[in-house]
Formats: C-alpha cells, structure tokens, sequence
C-alpha cells in the first residue's frame, strides 16, 4: 500500500498538519459579527466521527491485506493498552471543548 512508503508518510504528515493548523483559521473565518452560528459540538462530533469512518476503512484494509492467523493476541488490544491510550483521548476531548470558547474570545 502507498501509506506505508516514505513518501506516503511524509504526504500524510504533511496533510495532517495542515489540516491541523488550518482548523483555528477556518473557525475564525466562519464566525459573523464575533459569534460562531453553528453547534460546536455538532461539529467537533462529526469531524471526530469522520475520523473514525477514515481509521476503520484502514483497519479493514489492513485486515483484508494481512489476513491475521486465529492464534494471533496482538488482534485485539489489551485492557492495559486501551487504559494508557484513555489519558491523551480524555486530554483531546478537552482540548476539543475548549477551542471555541478561546477562538469566540481572540481578536485577531
């Protein structure tokens, strides 16, 4: 597959920061008079849910292409894994919630 070359890597990082960096911009942009007419949180949920549907295809694909054996643990992750990965996901839920609040605040 393309991702895993060199360049697939350097395009989606790439990609991934633009988009990332872009985000703040396009929120500023869309605001009228100071205020943001729409549902945060709708938004926040959707592009989250966007994210999930993209990271699913990949997984789906991958398991097409690997075809994982029946006796194979690493399939699934572990009670531990999903502990440690909780602790960035609750800090991005928090980050999520707070970005428009302090982009209806900055003036730029």
């Amino acid at each position: 597959m393309w991702i895993e070359t060199g360049y697939g890597k350097i395009v989606l990082v790439c990609v991934a920061s633009l988009v990332i960096s872009a985000s703040g911009l396009l929120v500023k942009a869309s605001q009228v008079d100071g205020v943001i007419l729409y549902s945060k949180f709708s938004v926040t949920l959707l592009s989250e849910f966007l994210k999930l549907c993209i990271s699913s295809t990949f997984l789906v694909t991958s398991f097409i292409d690997n075809r994982p054996s029946k006796n194979d643990d690493d399939t699934f992750p572990t009670v531990r894994d999903v502990g440690l990965y909780s602790i960035p996901a609750l800090l991005y839920v928090i980050t999520n919630n707070i970005k428009y609040p302090i982009l209806e605040r900055i003036n730029p």
